[in-house]
């Protein structure tokens, strides 16, 4: 004996058909929110990993910049690396690197303003100053 049973007509309809695509549109966003999360970690864990290489760090008294009147670029740089509390040598990698020197060298007492501080490619770190009169 055969019984040819219908399913979609034997089943109740379904009061939750509307949630579909909210679940997919909520796993889609899962998956989007943990790849980035996955990258970002990545990233960060090869940022640091390259960390105090040798080749990624610069000698802080090599920092390009203009000295204040009647100051010697090393004793002014000096001045810098001490308020900022640089190492001797420093991390062109370091996350902020540029708002840290441009604090360090906005509290050097000839210092008027810090117009710009670039970290170049090239291995230098080029900082413009205007400085009091």
């Amino acid at each position: 004996m055969k019984t040819n049973i219908n399913l979609q007509q034997s089943l109740p309809p379904s009061r939750y058909r509307w949630l579909r695509p909210l679940w997919a549109i909520f796993l889609t966003l899962l998956v989007v929110v943990l790849a980035f999360s996955g990258i970002f970690a990545l990233s960060k864990a090869a940022r640091e990993s390259l960390g105090p290489r040798e080749r990624f760090l610069l000698p802080f008294q090599e920092i390009e910049c203009r000295t204040p009147p009647h100051q010697e670029k090393a004793d002014f740089l000096g001045e810098v690396q001490y308020l900022g509390a640089f190492p001797d040598k420093i991390n062109l990698l370091e996350r902020g690197l540029s708002q840290r020197l441009e604090q360090a060298f906005q509290k050097h007492k000839q210092v008027e303003a810090v117009e710009k501080v670039e970290i170049l490619p090239s291995r230098r770190i080029r900082v413009s100053l205007s400085f009091k009169k």
